[in-house]
């Protein structure tokens, strides 16, 4: 993993990191190519944007967990030469203001690499419209099998942290989460928490 240039003073924590993701991966044999998958700080994240692409500048305002979010395939010809490389947006605000530890980063630098390298494969959601009118059953099942695959997504990321046994500091993580911005997400962190027991 590559750690961009940062002038945030978080960036030495998001070094020490990285690199100990990339020791847990040597040291349980798990072959997973880094190089092309890049760190940076939410702050610094416009600079490095193709000025021609209107979507990606909406990625920095969906943050799902109000402190990092994994975009994956982007392709930012100014981040890596033109090649889609995989890219971790890390909200260093939100994480202090969380006061996450090192062990906590480690982690949610973990679950964006396990929605890179432990992707959920999505049920296919139901067709809505037959015969050119909006079928109701069919849109309660949309919702129900979207909501699911959200959560399974989430659900797969977090096995890719406990892989790297970093159950523990993720879900004390994500127990800040709650306790601070208890309206954000909270269904999704709480069966996410009921999973990691």
């Amino acid at each position: 993993m590559t750690v961009l240039e940062s002038s945030n003073s978080y960036r030495n924590l998001i070094v020490a990191s990285a690199s100990k993701i990339d020791f847990l991966l040597q040291n349980y044999n798990l072959s997973y190519d880094t190089k092309d998958i890049f760190l940076i700080c939410e702050q610094e994240y416009s600079k490095y944007l193709n000025q021609d692409d209107k979507d990606l500048p909406s990625i920095t305002r969906n943050i799902n967990f109000s402190t990092a979010l994994s975009k994956e395939r982007v392709e930012c010809p100014n981040l890596n030469h033109g090649v889609i490389s995989n890219l971790i947006i890390i909200n260093t605000e939100k994480c202090i203001e969380l006061d996450i530890s090192e062990d906590e980063l480690t982690s949610l630098i973990a679950h964006e690499l396990g929605h890179i390298f432990n992707k959920y494969v999505e049920q296919p959601l139901p067709v809505l419209i037959t015969n050119n009118d909006i079928d109701i059953n069919a849109y309660t099942k949309y919702q129900e099998v979207k909501e699911s695959n959200k959560l399974n997504k989430e659900i797969w990321a977090d096995n890719f942290a406990v892989k790297l046994e970093l159950k523990e500091p993720l879900k004390r993580l994500m127990q800040k989460h709650l306790d601070k911005f208890p309206l954000i997400e909270r269904d999704s962190f709480q069966k996410r928490l009921s999973e990691l027991v």
